[in-house]
């Protein structure tokens, strides 16, 4: 949705079709009947279209696959393949990805011709301008961290989770705790989705609680903090996570809960992306911080 809407900014007369499950078939079976030029799709429901005969593809000159590295985390592979079997086999086809791993350069290999490959900026490392901090907390001590997190701090929050209960939990506890708070995950509708997210970007909610459906492409200017409240299991996925916030030149704050069974983990992230995280301690008696740096401990204390 955000790059279609980028794409009517910059053109003219140029028509679009958007393509994606979760909302309603007429808009974009109208787009297609009507003879777009460019089509802003999913796979799935590309897939669906094609198998459905509502829109043909052998008119394609230029592929572009978006985020290449997460739609094959999403399981989208197959539906990629049969996708690319339904376009001429003289086209462009770009590739847009975070990482270059083997399942990447297979997608290169099996539907690029001689590839010429850029790299814009380090791909796996975290802004400079996000100041980024670990909290080591018990797990049932987190929702008090949180909160005092978001006590200590000005600005918006987008809380990252593991699972889409976790995200209803969290939520509901910051509601009854007086915080508004909106939030996305897979079991949402995309109508439920953008609603939240417009509702947060508004500032009518300040804290969006959020699985990883929502790590990358969400472009909110004003979001001063990121919270790991459940530990990300790749240090990419601590990258995407953490460019939610210092958008552009703005500064910006990632805290990062670690259980103390996943002191290691955090150790390991450092280690893949180079970075150092300042570490602090929550005290089992309260949950006042302390830490190495006591001017930054103080200030959270206060």
């Amino acid at each position: 949705m955000q790059v279609e809407k980028a794409f009517r900014q910059l053109t003219t007369g140029v028509s679009v079709a958007l393509v994606v499950g979760g909302m309603a078939e007429g808009p974009q079976i109208e787009a297609l009947r009507r003879g777009a030029r460019l089509i802003v799709a999913t796979p799935g429901r590309l897939e669906d279209y094609i198998g459905r005969k509502l829109v043909r593809l052998d008119g394609v000159r230029i592929l572009v696959l978006d985020e290449v590295d997460r739609m094959l985390d999403m399981g989208f592979k197959p539906a990629i393949r049969r996708i690319a079997d339904c376009l001429p086999k003289d086209r462009q086809t770009l590739c847009y990805s975070a990482t270059l791993d083997s399942q990447i350069k297979e997608v290169v290999r099996d539907y690029l011709k001689s590839p010429v490959r850029i790299e814009i900026g380090s791909v796996l490392k975290p802004a400079e301008n996000v100041e980024l901090q670990a909290f080591e907390v018990d797990a049932d001590s987190k929702l008090e961290l949180l909160q005092h997190l978001l006590g200590a701090e000005q600005g918006s929050f987008i809380v990252f989770v593991r699972t889409k209960h976790g995200a209803d939990r969290i939520a509901t506890r910051l509601e009854r705790s007086g915080i508004e708070a909106a939030r996305i995950h897979g079991d949402r509708t995309q109508a439920q989705r953008n609603s939240a997210l417009r509702s947060f970007a508004q500032g009518h909610q300040r804290v969006l609680v959020a699985t990883d459906v929502a790590a990358r492409g969400i472009d909110v200017a004003h979001v001063a903090h990121v919270v790991n409240y459940d530990m990300p299991k790749e240090a990419e996925d601590f990258v995407h996570r953490v460019g939610r916030t210092g958008r552009m030149t703005a500064r910006g704050i990632a805290s990062t809960f670690t259980m103390p069974n996943e002191k290691g983990d955090l150790r390991k992230i450092e280690r893949q992306l180079n970075i150092k995280i300042k570490r602090f301690r929550v005290r089992p008696n309260g949950g006042i911080l302390a830490a190495p740096a006591p001017d930054r401990a103080a200030q959270l204390a206060n």
